[in-house]
């Protein structure tokens, strides 16, 4: 005799997993209060989602599809909200660039350590391997006229 399983959609299990009642995000409060997964977390702090295929992360199940190479990026900042209106599709650069790590930090830089201004006359790309790091012109010539060493005799 076979088996008969009745399982629940897994957008009724996903909703009965989130707190539409969660803060609001201290960085970010123009967009209103946050809907935390209360399901289980990783270690830093996302939301995990059995969909019934696999084991997703919680806010891109909230989001819906997304094509490839696209990221689901939190607005808001909180790791664990799933509020649609807190997420945006975007590529991995756009999603690096928008946070608060060190990347992002230098990507938001306007001068140089020295005060000079990174403009386009004033700024040199450095590739490296996949990446580019900027480098200011006018510290450049400054250390190479150090590294001149004038010898009376």
């Amino acid at each position: 005799m076979a088996r008969i399983y009745i399982t629940t959609p897994p957008e009724t299990r996903f909703w009965r997993h989130v707190n539409k009642d969660g803060p609001t995000p201290p960085l970010h409060p123009e967009l209103g209060k946050c809907w935390l997964w209360v399901g289980s977390l990783d270690p830093a702090g996302y939301g995990h989602f059995w969909d019934g295929i696999r084991l997703t992360y919680a806010h891109r199940f909230a989001f819906g599809e997304t094509f490839k190479g696209i990221e689901v990026s939190h607005l808001c900042e909180v790791e664990n909200c799933v509020r649609r209106s807190h997420l945006a599709a975007r590529t991995h650069q756009e999603n690096v660039r928008y946070g608060n790590g060190i990347v992002a930090q230098k990507a938001k830089q306007t001068h140089c350590k020295r005060g000079h201004l990174f403009d386009e006359a004033n700024t040199y790309i450095q590739m490296r391997g996949i990446s580019a790091m900027r480098q200011c012109k006018k510290c450049n010539q400054l250390r190479s006229h150090r590294s001149i060493v004038v010898i009376d005799v």
